[in-house]
């Protein structure tokens, strides 16, 4: 299989207790059934809160009690108990991978880091894109993607990277907003041409299409949260491209083209309008919209 990455994603490595926050708070745990397998099995201490941790919700996946908003394995100092106890080899999927994330397309593969994490949401905003590119072993993933609709959507990227290739600017984002709504009619009815890139006007007043669901008292920032003709600052087009290359090319399964667009968009002047350093907004506004369901389902209503 083809995989691609961004070259920064050879440096990360967990900060653990030096982050300003933590990835163990706020969202369920979703244990894998052979991590699960190994929980049930282990001894001591920990054992016992293994077993005690784990329940099956509603949607029929084994997940850990949230204690107060926290992993029940997450101690005062932000380190894992589990890692602590039993070792890195220990740890659930979702926590082995996370920030990592992978999206496959039959024969090619692309990996990146969330920018949910504060030390990846770093190294993203400081490095920009520069992709690396590898054939490992693996067989090819069998699944039912569009080809004619994958195509499409890989050239269309690869015209929104180059337009925004010199700088972001508000009449280039205006004008993407314009191009996504016409891409997402030509994606359903196919006809001639794809629309046209170019710039738009200006863009003043509410940056989200309604108000959010909040995930964190820090996210009260966002509610009401307005554009009024603020600078976009150096690293916009970092955190442009990140929703760009994350979830573009990914919507070929939900045909929900326009809503990676409109979703960077709304980052990148969130990121200029929060009252926070650059990585803290771009966090912020991940963590609380890219990470919440029914928060992105506000754009695409």
């Amino acid at each position: 299989m083809l995989v691609s990455c961004p070259r920064f994603c050879r440096e990360f490595r967990c900060i653990a207790g030096d982050c300003p926050d933590t990835c163990c708070a706020k969202w369920e745990i979703v244990v894998d059934e052979a991590s699960a397998r190994k929980y049930r099995a282990a001894g001591g201490e920990i054992g016992d809160r293994l077993r005690q941790a784990m329940y099956e919700d509603d949607e029929g996946d084994t997940v850990f009690k949230n204690k107060n908003g926290r992993c029940p394995f997450l101690n005062p100092d932000n380190l894992c108990d589990i890692y602590s106890a039993l070792g890195e080899k220990a740890l659930c999927r979702t926590c082995e991978r996370f920030p990592r994330y992978s999206v496959s397309f039959g024969g090619y593969e692309e990996r990146g880091l969330s920018m949910s994490c504060p030390e990846a949401a770093r190294l993203i905003i400081e490095n920009g894109f520069d992709f690396e590119t590898e054939l490992d072993d693996r067989e090819p993933d069998i699944n039912e993607l569009d080809a004619d609709l994958y195509f499409l959507l890989k050239s269309e990227r690869d015209k929104i990277a180059r337009f925004f290739q010199d700088s972001v600017n508000v009449n280039k984002l205006s004008g993407l907003l314009e191009y996504s709504k016409k891409l997402r009619d030509f994606c359903k009815n196919p006809r001639g041409s794809a629309p046209k890139l170019t710039k738009g006007g200006a863009l003043e007043g509410a940056i989200l299409p309604k108000k959010p669901e909040l995930l964190s008292e820090k996210g009260k920032a966002l509610e009401g949260l307005r554009f009024e003709g603020q600078a976009l600052g150096e690293h916009s087009r970092n955190i442009f491209l990140y929703y760009l290359y994350r979830y573009f090319l990914a919507s070929v399964y939900d045909g929900e083209v326009a809503l990676p667009l409109r979703l960077a968009v709304a980052a990148v002047l969130s990121a200029a309008a929060l009252p926070f350093s650059i990585v803290e907004n771009a966090v912020l506004f991940s963590r609380e919209i890219e990470h919440s369901e029914s928060n992105l389902r506000m754009f695409g209503e």
